[in-house]
């Protein structure tokens, strides 16, 4: 048969009925229809949502707002000013009426910004679909742009460093990779292998030297030398005495150049 003339695959007269009944509670639950709670969600843009305590108590398991959830009532909503309207407002129909937010490659930004809201509210049943999604879409282009803004999320910066130390090269190499500010940095290469955090450091220098050797002489002391060939160290030795400040940093030292590196954050931006 010609794929033209092909038709649709028929619901069900089951999947009809359940299709009938979510429709139904999707329409109840906006009206706030038989709901006994309500949340205010947003911190510039705000907006309430009505729920069902019991469905919410099965979904969220986050401790802190399953302790919300016992003393809220209509009169006393539940605040939520972390996550964004529109990302609440999926969560919500997924919690009550069962419809999971799928998305594609292209909506990448606002998966990223799903994933931190269900790891924060710890809606397990989206959890590991969501973070798997994001290691899947996560290329050379976007990578640097998931990382800047999900650096407070410890779950999705395991992904950037994992995908960053399966190819270095190709990763050190965009020009997103330069922008990232100096806490960031020593939070994507914190344990990271030497000969990575080496490459790393090289890069930033060779794009500012001013900026980013005091970056150097504060991360080098934790590189272990002897895993790193000549010709890294050679490049290293141009910002600094890499086996001189080995040899001869003390703790106290270390932490001078932290505290500079605190009060001057603002001129590495």
């Amino acid at each position: 048969m010609n794929s033209d003339n092909e038709e649709e695959p028929k619901q069900s007269s089951e999947t009809k009925a359940a299709n009938s009944l979510f429709q139904l509670r999707w329409r109840a639950l906006q009206s706030g229809k038989g709901t006994d709670c309500k949340l205010l969600v947003g911190n510039v843009t705000k907006m309430y949502f009505h729920a069902c305590k019991f469905d919410l108590a099965c979904a969220v398991r986050c401790d802190q707002f399953q302790e919300f959830l016992r003393n809220s009532s209509p009169a006393k909503p539940i605040v939520i000013p972390e996550i964004e309207p529109h990302i609440f407002k999926k969560i919500n129909r997924f919690v009550h009426c069962y419809v999971v937010p799928v998305y594609t490659e292209n909506e990448l930004d606002e998966l990223v910004e799903m994933t931190v809201a269900v790891l924060k509210l710890n809606i397990a049943a989206l959890v590991p679909m969501y973070l798997a999604a994001i290691v899947r879409y996560t290329n050379p282009d976007n990578i640097w742009r998931i990382f800047k803004n999900c650096s407070n999320c410890k779950e999705i910066m395991q992904i950037c460093k994992t995908v960053v130390a399966s190819n270095p090269e190709e990763y050190l190499k965009q020009p997103e990779f330069l922008s990232i500010e100096i806490f960031k940095f020593m939070d994507l290469f914190d344990n990271a292998d030497s000969e990575l955090i080496a490459d790393a450091l090289i890069r930033l220098a060779e794009n500012d030297l001013d900026n980013k050797s005091v970056l150097i002489k504060a991360v080098i002391p934790h590189l272990k030398l002897k895993k790193l060939d000549q010709s890294r160290i050679e490049k290293l030795e141009q910002y600094i005495s890499v086996k001189e400040l080995e040899l001869n940093v003390t703790e106290n030292e270390k932490d001078k150049i932290s505290n500079f590196i605190k009060t001057h954050n603002s001129s590495f931006n």
